[in-house]
């Protein structure tokens, strides 16, 4: 139950620019509703996603007003509705959780990634970077599922992206009909996303805990959210 992946995207709707932070799940914060302090994967174990994007909210001083949840299956059926994903993997992947039945073994090179190759290679955790690494992996492949979107031959296979998305996707938004989709789609900019990762650093107290650097935080969301595109924020 809890968020493996948050990321925090704005749509400029004159320009079709996407732009998306991506916070560390190992991030600590100060949970809204006087909740108490925890990983922010943690969050939404606790509340669900409007606890998730109330943190959010405050972390960042924004207004968010849609939020999208997506599980694994899901998301490898919407890669595998997509045809793939080709992207460099830059290391070897060997890994093994017999508890969670993962077995990771990925060679190092230029892949085609389907469904279950794009859930490995987004949940594999190396010993030197770990969620960092992963993180930095989320980066690359959205670029690289950002592209496969904007190619012409995926416009059919919309109706079927659609279906999965209203049956298994949980959403504040009505926004999942085919006509809608392709609209968003075409008005999308052929620039790639811009994407951050959260400033900070590991605590140097435990460091698989992400500690949010708040002056350059601040600096970068008044980059990626000026302040008359904040209400479009959208998690």
């Amino acid at each position: 139950k809890r968020a493996d992946a948050i990321l925090l995207v704005s749509l400029e709707n004159a320009t079709g620019k996407v732009r998306l932070l991506n916070i560390p799940r190992d991030t600590w914060v100060q949970m809204a509703q006087d909740k108490g302090e925890t990983r922010l994967s943690n969050v939404y174990a606790v509340g669900g996603a409007p606890l998730m994007v109330r943190t959010i909210n405050r972390m960042f001083d924004i207004s968010i007003h849609q939020y999208v949840v997506i599980d694994l299956d899901t998301f490898a059926r919407i890669v595998d509705a997509v045809g793939g994903i080709d992207l460099y993997v830059e290391q070897d992947m060997d890994y093994d959780d017999p508890e969670s039945g993962l077995a990771i073994h990925m060679r190092q090179g230029y892949r085609h990634l389907d469904g279950v190759g794009a859930e490995h290679y987004l949940r594999y955790r190396s010993g030197d970077l770990g969620d960092l690494g992963r993180t930095q992996r989320q980066q690359k492949f959205v670029k690289a599922f950002y592209a496969k979107l904007l190619r012409v031959d995926t416009l059919p296979k919309i109706p079927e992206i659609a279906d999965i998305l209203k049956r298994d996707v949980t959403t504040s938004a009505e926004l999942f009909d085919s006509m809608h989709i392709g609209n968003v789609i075409r008005k999308l900019s052929a620039e790639p996303p811009r994407t951050i990762m959260l400033p900070g650093d590991f605590s140097r107290d435990d460091d698989t805990v992400w500690i949010m650097d708040r002056a350059a935080t601040d600096a970068v969301i008044r980059e990626l959210f000026p302040p008359e595109e904040a209400a479009e924020a959208n998690q």
